[in-house]
C-alpha cells in the first residue's frame, strides 16, 4: 500500500512539473509577444493564460490582447490597430476558438473623440448577420448573411441607393449628392421573375475579386445601369475591403456572402419551347456576354499577362499617394481587336484617358465563339492604381 501511495505522488509530482507556467517575453511572428505557457510530454508549447502581441509597422502600431486555455481562445480578445492618426478597436469575445455573441468596431480620433461606427454580429462560420455602418456604407445582412432591405453607398458626389431581396439586388438608382440628378437607375420586377422562372438566370457577383466582368452575365439593360452596378458592388467591396484587411491582420478572417444578380434568358430561334441558350445569325452584329458563349475571349497568354502588359505601358501620374481602380469597358470584336473602350470610373489625374490609350493599344485577343462562329463580347475590367512616389 505504500508503494502504491509512493508511485502515485511520483507520477502527480511529475504531472505538475510538466504543466508548470512559463512565461514567454520576446520576438513572435514579425513582432512582440508576452505569453503563458507549459509544455506537454512531447515539448509543445501550449498557450495557457494572457496574450499580448504587439506589431509595428510603417502604419503604425498593432495590439492583440486575450486569454488562452489550454491552446484555445476564450473569453474577451481586444484588437486595436493604429494607423496614420486613427485607431480601431475590434473586441468580442470566444469560446474553444469559436466565435461568439456580438463583436464590435469602433474608431477613435488623436483627441479621443470615439466614433461608434458599426456592430459586426458573426455567425458560427464567421459570416457578418445584422446591420452594418461605415461611413460611406450603410447596409444589412439576414441571419443566414444574405444581403437584405435597403443599402446606401457613397463615393464623392455620387450616391447609389439600392434594395436587396433575399440576397437578389432588386433596385439601384445612382444620383447626384448635389442637386439629385439621376444617373440611372436599375429595377428588377421580381413578379414577372415568379410568373415566368423559366425566362430568368440567377449567378452570383464575385465581391472578393472586385471585378465587373461578371456583369457581362446581365441582359437586356442599358450600359449606363451595367456601370452603375458594377461600380456599386465594386464601392461596398472596397469599404468591406478595408476592414477586413486589418481583421485578417489581427487574426479575425470575417466572410461576406457574395450578392446575386438576375438576367433574362436569351432563346434560340429553333428552341422557343425549351428556351434554353443563344441565337447566333449570319453577319451578327450583335454584342454578346461572357456568361452562356461556348468559347470566351482571352488575352494573348491570359489575364495575368494582360495585367502585365498594363503595367507595363500604363503610365502612372506622379502624384504622392495616388492610389485606386479605373473601371473600363470595351468590346473584343469578331477579328481580336478592341473597340468602344469606355472609362465609367477613374481616379483623376487622366488615368482615364491613360488606360484607353493602353487598351488601344493592346494586342489582339483571341474572339469569343458561340455555335462555331466568332461574336461580338462586351468584357468589363478594373485597373488597379499605386503611384511609387
Amino acid at each position: 500500500m505504500k508503494k502504491t501511495i509512493a508511485i502515485l505522488i511520483v507520477l502527480n509530482s511529475i504531472n505538475i512539473f510538466s504543466q508548470t507556467l512559463k512565461t514567454y517575453d520576446g520576438n513572435y511572428k514579425n513582432g512582440h509577444a508576452k505569453y503563458t505557457y507549459y509544455e506537454n510530454d512531447e515539448l509543445e508549447r501550449i498557450f495557457n493564460g494572457d496574450f499580448d502581441f504587439k506589431y509595428t509597422s510603417s502604419l503604425g502600431l498593432s495590439t492583440i490582447l486575450g486569454h488562452y486555455n489550454k491552446n484555445q481562445k476564450v473569453g474577451e480578445w481586444v484588437y486595436y490597430y493604429n494607423s496614420r492618426g486613427e485607431s480601431i478597436k475590434i473586441n468580442g469575445s470566444y469560446s474553444k476558438n469559436a466565435k461568439v455573441g456580438t463583436w464590435k468596431v469602433v474608431q477613435a480620433s488623436d483627441n479621443n473623440n470615439q466614433t461608434y461606427l458599426s456592430t459586426l454580429v458573426f455567425n458560427e462560420n464567421d459570416t457578418i448577420t445584422g446591420k452594418i455602418e461605415f461611413p460611406k456604407l450603410k447596409g444589412q445582412f439576414d441571419k443566414s448573411g444574405k444581403f437584405t432591405g435597403n443599402w446606401n453607398v457613397t463615393d464623392g458626389n455620387s450616391e447609389f441607393i439600392a434594395e436587396f431581396s433575399n440576397n437578389i439586388l432588386t433596385k439601384l438608382i445612382n444620383r447626384q449628392i448635389d442637386d439629385g440628378k439621376i444617373i440611372s437607375k436599375y429595377t428588377l420586377l421580381l413578379d414577372s421573375i415568379r410568373l415566368n422562372p423559366k425566362k430568368f438566370i440567377k449567378a452570383s457577383y464575385s465581391l472578393k475579386s472586385g471585378a465587373t466582368k461578371d456583369l457581362a452575365t446581365l441582359f437586356n439593360i442599358n450600359d449606363g445601369s451595367i456601370n452603375s452596378i458594377g461600380l456599386f458592388f465594386n464601392l461596398i467591396y472596397e469599404n468591406l475591403d478595408t476592414y477586413n484587411r486589418i481583421f485578417n491582420f489581427l487574426d479575425i478572417n470575417i466572410v461576406v456572402k457574395d450578392p446575386e444578380l438576375i438576367y433574362t434568358r436569351v432563346q434560340k430561334t429553333e428552341d422557343l419551347v425549351k428556351g434554353a441558350g443563344i441565337e447566333v445569325v449570319e453577319n451578327d452584329s450583335n454584342i454578346y456576354n461572357t456568361a452562356g458563349i461556348d468559347v470566351k475571349p482571352e488575352f494573348p497568354g491570359g489575364m495575368e499577362k494582360f495585367y502585365k502588359f498594363i503595367g507595363q505601358n500604363f503610365k502612372v501620374p506622379k502624384e504622392e499617394g495616388l492610389k485606386g481602380k479605373v473601371f473600363v469597358t470595351f468590346i473584343i470584336e469578331k477579328d481580336g481587336s478592341l473597340s468602344d473602350i469606355k472609362v465609367f470610373r477613374d481616379i483623376g489625374y487622366g488615368t482615364g484617358k491613360e488606360a484607353i490609350r493602353v487598351l488601344s493599344i493592346s494586342p489582339k485577343w483571341s474572339p469569343g465563339e458561340m455555335n462555331g462562329k466568332k461574336i461580338r463580347v462586351l468584357y468589363s475590367v478594373p485597373i488597379s492604381i499605386q503611384s511609387t512616389d
